[in-house]
C-alpha cells in the first residue's frame, strides 16, 4: 500500500537488532488500523501481537533470516498478509493464523525453510494466494479451519510435506497445488461436496507432478 507521508501516521519500534516500521493511513494514530509495512533486514527474534494491526505490508519480512516467530494467533485484528511478506525469513516450527485473517497473498510465506507446520484457524479465509508455501523445505503438515480458494503452486517444492487436510468450506482448488511434493502420501478433504478443481485452458486437473506412487486423495 501507498502512503501519503503527510496524511499519515508512522511509528517505530525495535525488533531484535532491527527496527518495525508501521504504518496508518489516518492521521490520527489513535485510530485502529495499522499496518505492520516493514523490517529492516537486521530484525531478529519474535514478533508480539499488536492489537492495532491490520495487515501485514508486501515484503514486510521478505529475506528477514533473524525473524523467527510471529504471533499469528494473538493478532485477533489481523485481516490482511501481503504478497512474499514472509519470503525467504527466518520463521521456524510452527504457525497458527487466526480466524480473522481473510486473505494471505502470492508467495506470502515462500521459502521458509524452517517452517514446519501450518494451521489457517480461521471462518473467514477467502483466498491463499499462488505459491504462498512454496518452497518449505521442512514443511510437514497444514491443517486448515477454513479456506473458500487453494491456488496453484499453493504447496509446490515441499519435500518433507506428508499430509494436508482441506477444509470442507474450500470451493476451488487450482491445478498443480501440490507440485513436486515427493512425501505427500494423501490429502484429506473434508466435507460432503468436494471443491471445483481449477485448471489452466488446455492442460488438464492435477493434485501435483512429481507426487509418489500411491498418493490418494481422501473424501471424509
Amino acid at each position: 500500500d501507498a502512503f501519503d507521508r503527510d496524511n499519515s501516521a508512522f511509528h517505530l519500534a525495535e525488533q531484535g537488532n532491527g527496527v518495525l516500521l508501521y504504518a496508518n493511513k489516518s492521521s490520527d494514530a489513535t485510530v485502529s488500523s495499522w499496518c505492520l509495512s516493514k523490517a529492516t533486514l537486521n530484525a531478529s527474534g519474535s514478533v508480539p501481537a499488536d492489537g492495532r494491526v491490520t495487515s501485514i505490508g508486501s515484503g514486510a519480512f521478505s529475506g528477514c533470516a533473524g525473524i523467527t516467530s510471529f504471533d499469528f494467533a494473538g493478532a485477533r485484528s489481523l485481516h490482511v498478509i501481503g504478497d512474499a511478506a514472509f519470503f525467504d525469513s527466518g520463521l521456524a516450527g510452527g504457525i497458527v493464523i487466526s480466524g480473522n485473517v481473510f486473505s494471505i497473498g502470492d508467495g506470502a510465506f515462500t521459502s521458509c525453510q524452517a517452517l514446519e507446520s501450518v494451521h489457517i484457524e480461521g471462518s473467514r479465509m477467502d483466498e491463499l494466494g499462488m505459491a504462498v508455501f512454496s518452497g518449505c523445505s521442512s514443511l510437514a503438515r497444514v491443517t486448515f479451519g477454513a479456506a473458500c480458494a487453494i491456488t496453484a503452486e499453493a504447496f509446490a517444492d515441499c519435500p518433507n510435506l506428508v499430509s494436508v487436510s482441506l477444509p470442507a468450506s474450500l470451493e476451488d482448488l487450482w491445478t498443480g497445488a501440490f507440485n513436486r511434493c515427493p512425501s505427500l502420501a494423501s490429502v484429506t478433504v473434508r466435507g460432503p461436496v468436494p471443491p471445483r478443481l481449477g485448471f489452466y485452458w488446455g492442460s488438464p486437473f492435477s493434485f501435483g507432478e512429481g507426487l509418489p506412487e500411491g498418493f490418494r486423495v481422501v473424501l471424509a
